[in-house]
């Protein structure tokens, strides 16, 4: 049996593509396991290193924000091998208790999220962006309180 973890919430963008990678992957798969950073994907990955099959679902480039650097440089740190890649189209989509955009002045998201919504943030005149581990748990965050 194997493992299969990806920096994230279920939901997130990455447990999609983990989700995809359970399909077909040629292993049973009996675990998939989200962390809330890269460093505690790749801590859990080492730590099971000859131990378990352990595939690690991880960004390596990102169409607007770029190379996602602390992936890469695990990946070559550790001699890591790739064994695939999966092109996930990203879909944001901007959720609040609000009905009136207007009155929204802060939005929580991944740090690659919010610039690849940076300009229509700003023609909404969303300015206050505050960084959160990933964006599905943002949208949790949210549904949980009354913040617009």
């Amino acid at each position: 049996m194997a493992k299969i973890y990806f920096q994230g919430t279920d939901g997130a963008y990455m447990h999609q593509a983990s989700l995809w990678y359970r399909d077909h992957l040629s292993a049973p798969i009996d675990e998939i396991r989200g962390f809330s950073s890269f460093e505690l994907c790749w801590q859990a990955l080492l730590a099971t290193s000859g131990v378990d099959d352990v595939v690690l679902i991880c960004a390596i480039e990102n169409t607007i924000a770029g190379t996602v650097h602390e992936n890469l440089y695990r990946l070559r740190k550790y001699d890591i091998e790739i064994i695939g890649s999966y092109d996930l189209p990203i879909d944001h989509c901007l959720c609040s208790h609000e009905d009136d955009i207007t009155h929204i002045r802060r939005v929580y998201s991944h740090y690659v999220a919010l610039p690849q919504c940076y300009e229509y943030l700003r023609s909404k005149g969303i300015t206050d962006q505050v960084v959160y581990h990933d964006t599905a748990a943002a949208a949790q965050l949210i549904a949980g309180t009354r913040e617009p």
